[in-house]
Parts: C-alpha cells; sequence; structure tokens
C-alpha cells in the first residue's frame, strides 16, 4: 500500500508540473509578443483620413550617409503607389526608373502626430516613424528615414525618403 501511495503521489506531481507546464506556455503562446499596438488615431490625423489609393507626384530618395545619391524618380519616370486601407493595412509598389516594380505591405499607425510604419518582412520593434501631413487640397507628404535597396546591389541603405502623394 505504502509502494502505491508512494507512486500515486509522484505521478500527482508530474501530473502538476506538466499542467503548470502546459499553463505557462499557453500564456506565453496567446500573447503575440511583437504585436503591433498603435492606434489608428493620431494627435493630428487618423488612418480614415488617409485611407485611399494615392499616387506620387513628387518622390525624392536619398542615401542617407550619402546626399549626392539623392533622385526624384517621378521626374526620372519611376512611380510610387500606396493604398492605405480603414483597418491600417497598406501596399505600396514602388518603381525605380529602369527597375522592376517592387511591393511591400505591412500595418500603419500613429504615435502622436507621427506615422508608424511596419512592413510584414520587418521584425516587431523595427517600425519607422515618419513625418505625414495632409493639406487642405488633399495633397498627403510623408517624410523620413526607411530602408531600401537604393542601388540595386543587394544592401539596404537608410534612405531618407520624402513624398508629396494624391488620390
Amino acid at each position: 500500500m505504502n509502494l502505491f501511495f508512494n507512486s500515486f503521489s509522484e505521478s500527482k506531481k508530474i501530473s502538476s508540473l506538466l499542467f503548470s507546464l502546459f499553463f505557462f506556455l499557453c500564456i506565453g503562446c496567446s500573447e503575440d509578443e511583437g504585436e503591433f499596438d498603435f492606434p489608428l488615431e493620431g494627435d493630428t490625423l487618423s488612418i480614415t483620413d488617409i485611407t485611399g489609393n494615392w499616387t506620387a507626384i513628387f518622390a525624392e530618395f536619398q542615401i542617407r550617409d550619402q546626399p549626392a545619391t539623392s533622385t526624384n524618380i517621378i521626374m526620372d519616370g519611376g512611380s510610387v503607389i500606396i493604398n492605405i486601407q480603414n483597418d491600417g493595412r497598406f501596399t505600396s509598389t514602388i518603381t525605380f526608373p529602369g527597375e522592376a516594380p517592387t511591393q511591400f505591405s505591412g500595418q500603419l499607425g500613429f504615435s502622436g502626430s507621427q506615422l508608424v510604419l511596419l512592413d510584414d518582412v520587418d521584425e516587431p520593434g523595427d517600425e519607422a516613424f515618419l513625418g505625414i501631413a495632409l493639406s487642405s487640397d488633399d495633397v498627403l507628404e510623408i517624410s523620413g528615414i526607411l530602408e531600401f535597396d537604393f542601388d540595386g546591389n543587394g544592401t539596404f541603405e537608410e534612405t531618407v525618403v520624402f513624398l508629396q502623394m494624391v488620390r
């Protein structure tokens, strides 16, 4: 009888340990550690203000550490198109002159008066904080530093971007 009780007691301890481990694993799995949790409302704009299809009328790109690399891809024959949905999801197609279009998608939100961008290939915590303004004549301006393979060499460089867009 004592042998049975010891076995039962050990079995109960193991079951209790497994249950605790399972409980903590479930809690850990249910929380999305890298969740993008920026609101869709900022201090001056919200996602609903900028929802829609936007086409760049001016798109200047410059490698941050190399001011001589500046180019306006619209004047050079390229394009930038961004579709912003009500839930903050976006798709952007950028065509540098002479290159195939590159498409990005991800999530937008706000931090105060800044637009926060996280594209789908970035790691959580790798958000870009951009300046944003919407004029009364419906011109959207976005500026800041993003990473692009600016020169097509396979290396992403910090790139200063300034966009003026219309719907």
